[in-house]
Parts: structure tokens; C-alpha cells; sequence
């Protein structure tokens, strides 16, 4: 069984000439499937394009304690967490 990883991701994009940055906080198997995560949430939420999107840095998150983001959070520190469909 694949071990699942968390990641963050930094970046920023332009939108109406205005810069904004964002940092991510993302579980996925591998650094691609992050990143492509990070493109599709960062561009669903505030409407940018891929193209617009400038990824910075991408590091993965070996230390529980160092998450910030409280779903992920929940996620990594309990183990019988179970999803119904």
C-alpha cells in the first residue's frame, strides 16, 4: 500500500494586475499529483487559469507538527478515519 504525503506548495498568480499569494497544504501520493491538485483548487476557487498560475516552491511535509492547514491536520493524526460513500 502507497503511503499518502502532504505537501506544500507556494505560488502566486496576477489577477486584475493585482499579485496574490497563496500556500497550499495538499495530500497526494507524489509531487506531480500535487501539483496538479494545487492548479486545479487554486483555479477553481479564484476563477485563474493554469497558465496564470506561478508555482514557487513545492516541499513535502515530513513532520506532522509543521501542518498548518486543520483538514489536513485531521487527516494525518488519526488513522481510523473512515469515508462512507
Amino acid at each position: 500500500m502507497t503511503d499518502i504525503k502532504v505537501f506544500r506548495i507556494k505560488g502566486g498568480y496576477n489577477k486584475r494586475r493585482i499579485p496574490h499569494v497563496f500556500s497550499v497544504e495538499i495530500r497526494a501520493l507524489n509531487e506531480q499529483q500535487a501539483l496538479e491538485l494545487a492548479y486545479s483548487e487554486i483555479g477553481s476557487k479564484h476563477r485563474v487559469k493554469r497558465t496564470a498560475i506561478k508555482i514557487t516552491s513545492i516541499e513535502e511535509i515530513r513532520n506532522p507538527d509543521e501542518i498548518t492547514d486543520p483538514i489536513v491536520q485531521v487527516f494525518v493524526e488519526r488513522d481510523d478515519f473512515e469515508i462512507r460513500v
